[in-house]
């Protein structure tokens, strides 16, 4: 049973970029072309944007080459951040006066359990479903769901990963009024096997 979305379509922006490739033995071509689409989206209208990675690699891998906008500042995420850095870093959020493009991961601290009301966040760029590594557990569990149900890759990848991104992508519109844009940034996300794990809206 799905919950149907109480906001208005009016008020997000849904940009899905299928040219643009988060896949392992894709990702190193990739990371100037997910840089600049960042960066010239954000341009657009100034603003605090989270830009949500698979990992924290990626993450650094795709910062090496950004070109911040003008009248922007990056802050990033690192792994294990502490509660005060997390706190710091949401405090900055709410300076109107500046504007932010946040370099996170998805399943972070920054992209669940947080609410980004008003214009504190104005657009989120999800990169890639962040598929779980490969280990013994997780091939156990596939097969497991393979032997069961007839869906091992869905269960045990396609639909944690999805879950996350689309936390990630639920940063931006949280109460009546907020507005924003989601660019979503991988083909994967226009393939039935993800997307039908993405919300009916």
């Amino acid at each position: 049973e799905e919950f149907v979305s109480p906001f208005a379509k009016s008020q997000r922006k849904l940009l899905i970029i299928p040219q643009i490739s988060s896949k392992y033995s894709e990702r190193e071509k990739n990371y100037p072309k997910i840089a600049e689409a960042i960066a010239r989206i954000a341009a657009v209208k100034p603003g605090n944007y989270f830009a949500f990675f698979p990992s924290f690699d990626f993450l650094s891998k795709v910062l090496n080459v950004f070109q911040c906008p003008e009248g922007f500042a990056t802050i990033r995420q690192y792994s294990g951040m502490s509660r005060d850095s997390v706190d710091e870093v949401i405090e900055r959020l709410k300076e109107t006066a500046f504007n932010h493009i946040v370099f996170a991961v998805q399943g972070g601290v920054f992209s669940e359990g947080v609410d980004y009301p008003g214009d504190m966040v104005i657009g989120a760029f999800v990169v890639g479903p962040p598929l779980p590594n490969f280990d013994l557990v997780r091939e156990e569990m596939r097969k497991y769901y393979q032997e069961n149900y007839q869906a091992g890759f869905d269960y045990a990848y396609t639909y944690p990963a999805m879950a996350k991104a689309v936390q990630a992508a639920g940063r931006v519109i949280r109460t009546e009024t907020d507005k924003g844009i989601i660019v979503l940034m991988d083909d994967r996300f226009v393939q039935a096997a993800y997307s039908k794990s993405m919300p009916s809206d």
